[in-house]
């Protein structure tokens, strides 16, 4: 069972609760799917192929049986629901079978609980004991990604590739190409997360610009996050409006750029770093007319959830002169 202590306020487990803008570009956000182009290719981290694209995961369908691996492992309640952007119908369902341990309901908390995608705000500190957790079983999670039912594989190998691109795993330094292979077996598999994690390994670096660009991996990076926007993962659509805002892997567009966070941020719960960079573009004016009015609102949405668009609030509020904040590098 993964136990964390109280610093000065509840556990986000124990706290969790659902909370319950209208944007010119939604015509265009409407049509983005149809005439995004696709990036022309060049080698990523030793290979010489785009990212798969994504098929129809297994779990989930109503049709198919339970897949069950040898060593007895299932799909933990609320997998499917979680797979399909459902993170309010996941969290009660992932709850205790997370609070047991359970390594696919831990490896699919760490994300809620890193992003707050249910509806809370963001709980880092057991989003990393999470991580943690699943370190310590690195030996059984290889294990299960070898042995498991072909249905059940992504998501171990996806956790996996977690591990090494964060230099986790017992005894392994950080290694890039291991993250870059297990990450690319889950997206072949159709695992939506597998494909920010990818995208999060071609733009980060540990030091550098705001994405901190390796050059060699832009494209693919930018073609890993629009494949998973277009199949409705929230943390690629607001991944993928920053790009397009920043011109990584592709043309600075910013009426694409305000679309995504757009779309993003009419999810349920709304995406709250949605949410933050459609105030930023209120405030700037880029991809729609400057109205600082909207600005403050889409911050205040934001507020309670995501730490940066209040900080954004109380600086319009003080009339401060000092630029926007906003999140850096790939949510994944």
């Amino acid at each position: 069972m993964i136990r964390r202590e109280k610093r000065g306020r509840a556990s986000a487990v124990n706290t969790a609760r659902a909370l319950p803008s209208i944007l010119h570009p939604l015509v265009l956000a409407c049509l983005l799917c149809a005439s995004c182009a696709a990036p022309s290719w060049m080698p990523f981290f030793g290979g010489d192929s785009p990212p798969p694209e994504p098929e129809e995961a297994s779990i989930g369908r109503e049709a198919d049986p339970a897949p069950r691996g040898p060593d007895g492992d299932v799909a933990a309640p609320g997998e499917a629901e979680f797979l399909r952007g459902e993170y309010q119908a996941a969290w009660p369902l992932l709850l205790q079978p997370y609070q047991e341990g359970n390594l696919r309901a831990v490896y699919l908390m760490r994300i809620m609980l890193e992003h707050g995608l249910h509806g809370a705000p963001p709980a880092p500190e057991d989003a990393q004991g999470a991580e943690r957790f699943l370190a310590l079983r690195y030996g059984e999670l290889h294990g299960l990604a070898e042995r498991s039912h072909a249905a059940l594989k992504p998501l171990y190998h996806a956790a996996l590739g977690h591990l090494y691109h964060k230099g986790l795993a017992p005894g392994t330094p950080r290694d890039k190409d291991a993250a870059v292979s297990e990450a690319r077996f889950a997206m072949e598999a159709g695992f939506l997360p597998a494909y920010n994690l990818y995208a999060a390994i071609g733009c980060a670096a540990d030091q550098g610009g705001l994405f901190g660009i390796l050059k060699t991996g832009e494209s693919d990076c930018f073609a890993a996050t629009r494949r998973a926007a277009e199949r409705s993962d929230v943390l690629a659509m607001g991944n993928l409006s920053a790009l397009y805002r920043e011109g990584v892997g592709t043309g600075k567009d910013p009426l694409k750029a305000v679309s995504w966070a757009y779309l993003a941020s009419q999810k349920n719960p709304p995406s709250a770093r949605a949410l933050n960079d459609l105030g930023y573009f209120y405030e700037t004016g880029e991809g729609v007319s400057r109205d600082l009015q909207e600005a403050k609102r889409h911050y205040s949405l934001a507020k309670n959830r995501y730490p940066l668009a209040k900080r954004n609030l109380d600086r319009l509020n003080k009339k401060e002169k000092s630029p926007p904040l906003l999140a850096s590098g790939i949510d994944y």
